[in-house]
C-alpha cells in the first residue's frame, strides 16, 4: 500500500485518454524525474499504476492500465466526499531500493498483489483496493480524488466529473 506522509499542491493536473488505456490522471508539476511504479491488480485482468516522484514520492500520474471484467456500473453520479487537502499526495518511498546515480530500473517498480473494484458511474470512475478499509477523507488535485484509509493508506481513486464523451473513451477503452 502506499502510506501517505504529506501533499504537494498540484497547479497543474490532466485526464489524458488513449484507445488503448481507459484513463490516466497526470500531475505536471511533480513529473521532471522519471517516476517510481507501485503497481496494484489481480496479475491477470487488472492493473493499475501509480508514479511517484522519485525523491519526494509525490504521485505524478495514475494510470488505470485494465480494468478487469467485473465492472460495477452505476446510473449515479459522483458524490461529495470530506476533503482532507488540495493537491497530490505525498507517499513514503523511503524503503525503495531505489539509487537515482546506478542503473537500477528494475528497483523503480513495486507491484502488489491488490485486487480492486471498479465503479464506472454517469460522470466518475472509481477504483478501490478490495483489501483496504474504506476512505475516511480524500485529497483533491483538479479532477482527481484519492481516498486515505484508517492507516492513511490510499485505497481508492476517483476520476471525477467526466463528461459523457470522456466515459464514452473510458467505455472503449475498457472495452466495454
Amino acid at each position: 500500500m502506499l502510506s501517505v506522509m504529506g501533499v504537494h499542491a498540484a497547479r497543474e493536473t490532466a485526464f489524458e485518454f488513449d484507445p488503448y488505456v481507459p484513463l490516466v490522471f497526470r500531475c505536471f508539476d511533480t513529473a521532471d524525474d522519471v517516476p517510481l511504479y507501485w503497481i496494484a491488480g489481480n496479475s491477470h485482468d487488472q492493473l493499475m499504476e501509480v508514479g511517484l516522484h522519485p525523491l519526494t514520492g509525490a504521485i505524478c500520474k495514475v494510470v488505470a492500465t485494465s480494468l478487469g471484467r467485473e465492472i460495477v456500473h452505476s446510473n449515479d453520479s459522483h458524490s461529495r466526499h470530506p476533503v482532507i487537502a488540495q493537491g497530490v499526495p505525498i507517499c513514503d518511498v523511503s524503503g525503495w531500493d531505489w539509487d537515482p546515480y546506478r542503473s537500477n530500473d528494475g528497483a523503480r517498480f513495486r507491484e502488489e498483489a491488490l485486487p480492486f473494484c471498479v465503479v464506472l458511474g454517469r460522470d466518475f470512475l472509481s477504483i478501490a483496493i478490495e483489501k483496504g478499509g474504506p476512505a475516511n477523507g480524500y485529497y483533491r488535485a483538479g479532477r482527481m480524488l484519492f481516498g486515505v484509509d484508517s492507516q492513511n493508506d490510499v485505497c481508492r481513486w476517483d476520476f471525477t466529473s467526466l463528461s459523457p464523451q470522456e466515459i464514452t473513451n473510458v467505455r472503449a477503452a475498457a472495452q466495454l
